[in-house]
């Protein structure tokens, strides 16, 4: 890290900035541990002189939740990847879905995109317009079920299974 950072304090007191983006950064503590810092540089007067004023603040429980939020929208990535015909939908307890993806949305042309966020109800694109909402509050509950319904003169079976993450569904 520290050449990265050195090049962007370098670039920063080149420019014409008063204030730089934050930089985040990582140091070793004697212990070996990683801490994170997001630091913000100011360009300043000190003594009349020009000067820079650093303002630094731990951010190593911030990136940890990113970093274990990556990994499991890669596992949901892969997960969706792997459902040959079918279609992967996780939604918060608002009932909003939170990803999506799969063989079955590529061919109905449903982006992922366009309904991560959207409540379950409100999403009438394509098969997903099967799922109930009644069904999805279930999964809350700790209920895992089936149910059938058909797409484009499909049959197909739609799965409910609670998800939990550090015990929260």
């Amino acid at each position: 890290d520290a050449d990265r950072v050195a090049a962007r304090i370098g670039e920063f007191v080149e420019s014409d900035r008063t204030y730089s983006d934050p930089i985040d950064n990582r140091f070793l503590d004697a212990d070996g541990d990683v801490h994170w810092y997001s630091s913000l540089i100011a360009k300043v007067t000190y003594d009349g002189d020009p000067a820079l004023q650093v303002l630094a603040r731990e951010v190593t429980e911030r990136k940890e939740r990113e970093r274990h939020h990556e990994r499991i929208e890669r596992r949901y990535e892969t997960l969706c990847a792997s459902l040959p015909g079918g279609f992967l939908a996780l939604f918060d307890d608002d009932l909003r879905y939170v990803e999506a993806g799969g063989e079955l949305l590529d061919a109905a042309d449903v982006d992922p995109a366009t309904i991560e966020g959207e409540r379950v109800a409100d999403v009438n694109a394509a098969v997903l317009s099967a799922v109930d909402p009644d069904d999805c509050r279930a999964v809350f509950d700790g209920d895992s079920h089936t149910r059938a319904c058909e797409f484009d003169g499909d049959q197909m079976t739609l799965r409910f299974q609670p998800v939990t993450d550090d015990g929260v569904t």
